[in-house]
């Protein structure tokens, strides 16, 4: 894929990863006075208010569904079908790229994962499809061999991939720019520093700890 970004947008391609919680658990079911829940991904416990399970995990109380927990000496509230740990499972493609369907703002975009971006990165034409008013931000000018690129900084509200949500995402939109004919987002480090990425051959798993 022929590169369309300015060096002054690019970072050194490097990933920041946020620190893994020792202790994963996924809710199963929430009653009035119990909830079961997988611990490490294998094991399934049921715990009842006050209990404290040899895996540092308590249930302090049950709130409208919303079970209070303590892992690992934190306090964390989920629902029924919430987890500790968000993730997405990317393929890579033909182009030697991973590719994704990704949402902004709530909206269905093509993406593709770039850790050389130093932001989320966008043409002017998808931020108008988004409704974004993108004109309102700091504008920056970079210098390339073929002319200058301009674009706008904003902040995106919600960046999706998978189950993956980050909330206020750095982006750069590009005036006049398309990242090319079947991709609108290019997925920069704005996002990805906020993500854990493990890559096993043709396979990419994203994951995020949820409220640890």
């Amino acid at each position: 894929m022929k590169r369309i970004i300015p060096a002054a947008l690019l970072g050194a391609g490097l990933i920041v990863t946020s620190q893994a919680c020792s202790t994963t658990l996924y809710v199963m079911s929430v009653g009035n006075s119990d909830v079961q829940v997988i611990i490490n991904g294998s094991l399934v416990r049921t715990l009842v208010i006050g209990e404290t399970l040899p895996e540092g995990v308590s249930l302090r109380s049950i709130e409208n569904n919303i079970a209070v927990f303590d892992i690992d000496g934190k306090v964390v509230r989920f629902g029924l079908g919430q987890s500790t740990t968000s993730q997405a499972v990317l393929q890579i493609g033909r182009d030697g790229h991973f590719r994704t369907a990704a949402r902004i703002n709530g909206v269905p975009v093509a993406g593709l994962i770039d850790t050389g971006a130093t932001n989320v990165i966008i043409g002017s034409a998808t931020a108008t499809r988004l409704g974004i008013n993108f004109r309102s931000g700091p504008l920056q000018i970079a210098q390339i061999p073929n002319g200058r690129i301009v674009s706008y900084l904003v902040v995106l509200a919600r960046v999706e991939v998978g189950d993956i949500v980050v909330s206020n995402v750095a982006c750069n939109v590009l005036e006049g720019a398309q990242i090319a004919p079947d991709l609108e987002v290019l997925i920069g480090n704005s996002f990805l520093s906020q993500v854990q990425m493990q890559r096993s051959g043709n396979t990419m798993t994203l994951s995020r700890n949820n409220g640890l």
